[in-house]
């Protein structure tokens, strides 16, 4: 099972690319503060493996469609002007909702979201220096992942509230 995660993680940013672009850095580590949060869901006791994957569905349920449906919409044309898709940035969106779901799982734990937080504001970074994107862009993508991550923590509170998910 962890196995066949991991792997599946690694393979996304792969899978996504056109045949003209590189593999850079942050197109792997956008996805690190969620295989964290998954990581330490799995080896974590005691384990709240349900609700953690529902947090973590649920979180892309949210974030996917909402930064899908901004770049059809608003067509802004990338720095690079190789695309009309550059609001908001996906990369951005990815990475701060994993960062998020790592606070929200450890809010007592400062040094673990902290971290989190390090490589997803890289990733932002990198993505304005390497021309994909502008500020408002990852500010953009940022702010649909940390409220994509909020908006699941109430779903998975009412529905718990509830003994749905157990």
């Amino acid at each position: 099972m962890k196995k066949i995660l991991f792997i599946a993680l690694l393979s996304v940013p792969i899978t996504s690319l056109n045949a003209q672009e590189k593999l850079k850095t942050a197109d792997f580590l956008q996805y690190t503060p969620s295989a964290f949060f998954l990581t330490q869901s799995v080896l974590q006791k005691p384990k709240n493996l349900k609700k953690d994957f529902f947090l973590f569905g649920a979180s892309s349920l949210i974030m996917i469609p909402t930064v899908t449906l901004l770049k059809e919409k608003t067509n802004v044309l990338r720095p690079n002007k190789v695309d009309f898709r550059s609001f908001p940035s996906g990369h951005s969106a990815i990475s701060f909702m994993g960062a998020e779901l790592m606070r929200i799982k450890n809010p007592k734990k400062p040094l673990l979201w902290i971290g989190a937080y390090g490589v997803a504001g890289y990733v932002s970074a990198q993505r304005v220096a390497d021309k994909q994107h502008r500020l408002l862009d990852v500010i953009g993508g940022a702010v649909i992942g940390i409220v994509s991550a909020q908006l699941s923590k109430r779903i998975c509170e009412k529905l718990l509230s509830k003994k749905v998910i157990y």
